[in-house]
């Protein structure tokens, strides 16, 4: 089935090929099941499928919709109101301006997890990220290395996932548990070179220890978090290769050292994860598979995270 399947993307006539024959030999049912497979493993493939009949087209439009990435080319579709966006669980914002709020809410109705990218951060929390937003989305990712988003905090309280990328999150809410009563992950990086900030902010390391430790606070004090994952890395130090023969001990004791002044590292709803490469996201991960809290995930950061706070149950070990 595997191989059979591994090259249905390759060429067009493969695709009817393959569908003549399943729908002549199989039940519809079944026929769904394995183009739905397949549309599944390659985004491609699901184009290809798509094109074969309008049945085939209705089967893996939810998939090839259920992550769109936005940008300014796109939102004449969206304000068009495309029926397909109605399957959308993960937008990813990497438009030059914030879409009109109404738009957002009425084409996305099951947004589930939205990524904010580029410079566009602070224009969504000034304006509508407080209040208009659809009612499924659980779930915030601020990719913003553009420091106008230096004070930016979205305080949206239905939030149960909410990950920054790129900095510590500044201007936390004094009261935590009323501004994010059903946040249970929680995620930020520290990111240094030559002892600063890796951003192109001059903050020290050791400014960015304070503001850390005071984030780990504030979240830690939310009754219903699980998980606060610190993304670690010191861009200066550790090229790709070296960092690949490092141990698993070497490289938690390499992060603990970094973080030597932050005590909040060793609470047991903190987990350090090392990030690996020069580049944001572990081997070429997409940044949806970053963050992705399905429970198929085994690649996700949160994913990685419970698994350490599982390991800790079990041996009883808080660090």
């Amino acid at each position: 089935m595997y191989l059979s399947l591994s090259f249905i993307g390759s060429r067009k006539s493969d695709i009817l090929e393959l569908w003549s024959r399943v729908l002549c030999n199989a039940p519809t049912d079944i026929a769904r099941s394995i183009l739905e497979f397949a549309a599944q493993l390659d985004k491609t493939t699901a184009c290809s499928i798509a094109l074969v009949s309008k049945e085939a087209n209705a089967w893996v439009t939810p998939i090839l919709y259920q992550t769109v990435i936005l940008t300014d080319a796109h939102i004449e579709m969206v304000e068009a109101k495309l029926p397909s966006f109605e399957h959308t669980k993960t937008l990813i914002l990497s438009t030059s301006s914030v879409p009109e709020p109404s738009l957002l809410k009425v084409s996305y109705p099951a947004l589930r997890q939205l990524h904010i990218h580029d410079g566009i951060a602070w224009e969504i929390s000034q304006k509508y990220l407080i209040s208009a937003l659809p009612d499924q989305l659980h779930e915030l990712v601020v990719n913003s290395p553009l420091q106008s988003a230096f004070a930016f905090m979205p305080i949206y309280s239905a939030l149960t996932h909410l990950a920054f990328v790129h900095d510590i999150p500044r201007s936390f809410p004094e009261i935590p548990p009323q501004a994010f009563p059903h946040l249970t992950h929680f995620a930020c990086p520290y990111f240094v070179t030559n002892g600063r900030s890796f951003l192109p902010v001059y903050e020290t390391s050791a400014m960015l220890v304070v503001e850390l430790a005071y984030t780990l606070d504030k979240v830690l004090q939310i009754p219903s978090l699980r998980v606060a994952v610190v993304l670690v890395k010191d861009f200066s130090e550790v090229t790709t290769s070296s960092e690949t023969a490092m141990t698993d001990n070497e490289r938690q004791a390499r992060m603990y050292a970094l973080l030597r002044e932050v005590p909040q590292k060793d609470a047991e709803k903190v987990v350090l994860i090392a990030r690996r490469g020069t580049t944001f996201y572990d081997d070429k991960s997409k940044p949806e598979e970053a963050w992705d809290t399905s429970a198929t995930s085994s690649t996700s950061y949160w994913h990685k995270a419970e698994v350490v706070r599982e390991s800790r149950r079990v041996t009883g070990q808080v660090v």
